[in-house]
């Protein structure tokens, strides 16, 4: 029977406020795209432990469990994002164990294995020191590795199996309502507690016990760090298990430098009587560019496709430092008509750059994926050449516009080669419409690996400072004009 998928469901947002209601983890890479959009994800996850007891209460609806079940043993490999169908696959059964893979086209995102035997007569592993209660209504806030540590405490199981008892009926009757409820709480470990707000769930294995002296509560305690690879390592008891998590603390979203920063060197007039439209401008390489020039005295519109708040907070701050009208925000999608969306331009712009961008680290089943290529392309190299021939059209004056393209494609890394591929179009058409004596000039320049919200690594990676890369480019840009030309 290895190979038989037993089940199928996509978890939709409806889902992800179920469980995270039943479960008490509300970490926004759950529920809030925005926020998600700002982590290694990109966009929002299913909860693991959802899926997990999912496939648990199919197992067992399919008369899969036939034994008593001793242990259960978990391993997320990537991520199941919001609406992809999941498909539940047997990989191996025997007396002894049974395997299955949560599968999401063609990636195993998942693996559970459960062993059968009769539950363990031996008491929790021993936590050291008293144990407090954690309560978690916002996620905990850890950065520094040191901090995660020290952490210890117990969750209440009670009020999770007062919400979540019959809502995973055939895994009740399997391991018990309170064990679901520990296995749910967990959830609420990683992503809440420790690591809390930037947490990635790696894996779990837990051994079912009979005799518990705290059935009520599951205590953990920090076991083991590693700075490496920012691991944590927890060991649990309680509610009739006991066994370890492990999970990665990831780097908060990465934000650029102040404008205070930018001023203290960029010369207060040496963008003066520019201005430029930053598409994607709301955050990262974008609102970093808006900075400078802003901060050399030119003005600058700044465009968002979801990112409405950040582009608004980044309006304020360089409205605060420089002058009131020095920045203005319009929504802009490089996947919609241009020239419709380009009507709300009040002014005239001269200096265009375009840092609009979608997710470039995806999760794929093969080397190269088409449907992704047509993707990248579409914002790389069609979304460019929109934008330039609108502004070149209805604007009095040539335009320059700077196009960022990347190393990867001297490095040419296996993993993003459709990204790789459509910037290599972006940067054939930008040559072509700088021979064919467009109103448009255009700069391209291979930006190094800078340290943005989608290049950042759970494990060290080298990066270029942003700064320092970007302002050179800038001022090659800036300096050119319709003389130029």
């Amino acid at each position: 029977m290895s190979g038989v998928t037993l089940a199928s469901r996509a978890f939709n947002q409806d889902d992800q406020i179920f469980f995270a209601r039943l479960s008490g983890d509300f970490n926004p890479i759950h529920m809030d795209p925005l926020a998600a959009r700002r982590t290694q994800a990109g966009a929002p996850v299913v909860h693991g432990i959802h899926a997990v007891l999912w496939a648990l209460d199919k197992l067992a609806e399919n008369g899969m469990v036939t034994g008593e079940v001793s242990g259960v043993k978990v391993q997320f490999i990537k991520f199941i994002y919001v609406a992809s169908t999941v498909m539940l696959n047997l990989r191996h059964r025997d007396e002894k164990s049974i395997k299955v893979e949560l599968v999401v086209g063609g990636l195993t995102t998942t693996i559970l294995t459960l062993t059968f035997g009769t539950s363990k007569q031996t008491c929790e592993i021993a936590l050291p020191g008293v144990l407090e209660r954690v309560v978690e209504r916002e996620p905990a806030i850890l950065i520094d590795l040191k901090e995660a540590a020290a952490q210890s405490g117990w969750l209440d199981v009670n009020r999770a199996l007062t919400r979540i008892e019959g809502q995973f009926p055939h895994a009740d009757s399997a391991i018990g309502a309170r064990r679901v409820a520990a296995i749910a709480i967990l959830s609420t470990l990683t992503g809440m507690v420790c690591p809390g707000m930037y947490s990635l769930f790696a894996a779990f294995a837990i051994d079912l016990v009979e005799d518990s002296n705290h059935k009520d509560a599951v205590g953990f305690s920090v076991s083991e760090t590693d700075e490496r690879f920012r691991m944590i390592r927890m060991n649990v008891s309680g509610a009739g298990m006991r066994g370890s998590v492990q999970a990665f603390l990831r780097w908060p979203p990465i934000g650029q430098a102040s404008l205070d920063e930018v001023s203290k060197v960029v010369a207060p007039a040496e963008f003066a009587g520019s201005t430029a439209l930053i598409v994607g401008g709301s955050r990262g390489l974008g609102a970093l560019t808006a900075k400078v020039i802003a901060a050399g005295g030119g003005k600058v519109i700044v465009t968002f496709a979801t990112g409405r708040k950040d582009a608004e907070k980044l309006a304020e701050e360089i409205c605060g430092h420089t002058a009131h009208d020095a920045c203005r925000v319009i929504q802009y999608d490089v996947r919609q008509d241009a020239a419709s969306q380009l009507k709300l331009l009040e002014t005239e712009v001269d200096h265009l750059y375009y840092f609009a961008t979608t997710s470039i680290f995806r999760q794929k089943d093969g080397f190269f994926v088409s449907s992704l290529l047509d993707e990248f392309i579409e914002v790389y190299v069609k979304g460019f050449y929109d934008c330039c021939r609108v502004l070149s059209k209805n604007g009095s004056r040539a335009l320059i516009a700077y196009y960022p393209s990347t190393v990867a494609i001297d490095n040419n890394p296996l993993s993003i080669i459709e990204y790789t591929m459509a910037k290599m179009a972006g940067e054939i058409l930008c040559a072509n419409m700088n021979r064919a004596n467009t109103r448009t000039r255009v700069v391209v320049s291979r930006l190094p690996r800078l340290m943005t919200d989608q290049t950042a690594t759970v494990a060290p990676a080298t990066t270029a400072e942003p700064l320092d890369a970007l302002l050179p480019v800038i001022r090659q840009v800036q300096s050119l004009g319709s003389a130029g030309l």
